[in-house]
């Protein structure tokens, strides 16, 4: 398909479209890998996980927009994202409306995903508590309210329907602030914390399990580079029950470490230390350094923490000694 030289030509067509994040930034990975280009797309930021960009859409095709078409067109994203939005609020038929504070778009074109970014309808709707969305689906959107436990609860279900379909998108929440979408994670004490803790450890789960294996052999062929690349793993604690991430930090291994719920110290005699991943960068933060440029986020860890500072991190439920 060929996308109109000129903008004028290809503003009815823009439309707004949103991008699990792995899709790219893992594929990008494997490019490299094999030392090939990736695709220059204008990829912005949607909370942690995800992308928002653009396309050129016709009854016929789909084509992504990319960073030199913009300038080719002469114009900025933001410009044309602009009007991609508004060509989406102009096909928006209808946002169903499931019980008092539950609503989800029901248009079933294939951008009811993108009908996240359509901010000034969304801000209208009765969602009491702040604004959440679940971006589930290339055709699933869920809003509700923070303080809508029953709202909630469906989001939790249909996002675990969702995952289960071709095209699941993130079932990580996004909270409508003052600056945008953001993440967002029920308070510690909320009834249904351990649902969507549950459907993030999975989510991130199969995404680290996707770029490890990549990493490995990218890192496998860089020697002056070189560090073990930590698994991802996860556990059901026997008291709680509830579903806990964590990864191990060897003594004496450069490594890769995971974002995980937990950090596990492990020397030769064993468990040395467990803790909390923001407890543990409190007391050596400065011995893990993010790497940027990789997603799901990795630190890299060089030195081993001293005795006294294992000592202070201690030992976290159902991470105690061997």
């Amino acid at each position: 398909m060929e996308v109109p030289a000129d903008f004028a030509s290809a503003k009815a067509g823009l439309r707004p479209k949103i991008w699990a994040r792995g899709t790219l930034d893992l594929a990008a990975l494997q490019h490299e890998i094999q030392g090939q280009e990736f695709a220059n797309l204008p990829l912005k930021p949607l909370g942690s996980h995800m992308y928002y960009s653009l396309v050129y859409d016709t009854e016929h095709a789909m084509q992504s927009i990319s960073c030199e078409q913009l300038d080719e067109w002469g114009v900025s994203f933001e410009q044309a994202f602009d009007v991609a939005v508004v060509n989406l609020e102009e096909s928006t038929s209808a946002i169903a409306q499931i019980g008092d504070h539950f609503f989800a778009p029901a248009t079933g074109d294939n951008y009811d995903s993108a009908r996240v970014m359509q901010i000034d309808r969304i801000e209208g709707l009765d969602t009491p508590g702040e604004c959440v969305a679940m971006v589930a689906e290339r055709d699933g959107l869920y809003i509700t309210g923070s303080r809508d436990e029953t709202g909630l609860k469906l989001m939790v279900s249909l996002t675990d329907q969702a995952s289960e379909n071709a095209r699941p998108i993130c079932p990580v929440p996004l909270v409508l602030t003052e600056d945008g979408w953001q993440d967002w994670i029920p308070p510690a004490n909320h009834v249904l914390r351990s649902e969507f803790d549950r459907l993030e450890v999975f989510f991130l789960a199969g995404l680290y399990n996707q770029q490890k294996p990549l990493l490995d052999e990218l890192l496998d062929a860089d020697v002056d580079d070189y560090a073990f690349v930590a698994s991802f793993s996860a556990i059901q604690l026997n008291e709680s029950g509830a579903i806990r991430s964590y990864c191990v930090w060897g003594e004496d291994v450069i490594s890769l470490l995971p974002r995980t719920q937990i950090i596990v110290f492990m020397g030769e005699d064993g468990t040395l230390a467990s803790g909390e991943w923001s407890h543990v960068q409190s007391v050596v933060g400065e011995l893990m350094y993010e790497e940027e440029e990789h997603y799901p986020p990795r630190y890299r860890v060089i030195e081993f923490p001293a005795a006294e500072q294992l000592e202070q991190i201690g030992f976290t439920e159902g991470f105690g000694p061997d």
